[in-house]
């Protein structure tokens, strides 16, 4: 099994990235909206067309000069979000959305239907109606 390289690939150690379901109702798309709302929180759509949410967390097993401590016997899920050659989230996003804005116009743009579920003042944000 291949090692992770934090220095080569500081994704998978430096942020806690959970893939998520496609928002298809009010309550999926108002789940999104609320993780925005927390600092520094981001969601974004990978080329592969999955939603995920990513929030910035070192991982603890780091040293300071940026080694895996359990790089010996790293975690199978080390693995699982790590992406060759990624050291942004654009590398590997489609859609990145920082902000509550961010999401709802591209909904508005792109998911119609399901921007005009959600509650009016919260359409308002990007003058939706």
């Amino acid at each position: 099994m291949l090692k992770v390289d934090p220095r080569k690939n500081p994704l998978s150690c430096r942020f806690v990235n959970i893939e998520m379901t496609y928002p298809r109702t009010r309550g999926d798309t108002e789940a999104f909206l609320w993780y925005l709302y927390h600092k520094k929180a981001q969601v974004y759509i990978s080329t592969e067309g999955e939603w995920h949410l990513l929030m910035p967390s070192r991982c603890i097993q780091l040293t300071k000069d940026n080694r895996c401590k359990i790089a010996s016997w790293q975690l199978h899920r080390c693995f699982q979000h790590t992406h060759p050659n990624s050291g942004r989230i654009e590398d590997v996003a489609r859609f990145v959305f920082r902000t509550e804005e961010e999401l709802l116009l591209y909904l508005r743009e792109r998911r119609p239907a399901l921007f005009k579920k959600l509650p009016a003042a919260t359409r308002a944000v990007v003058g939706g109606r």
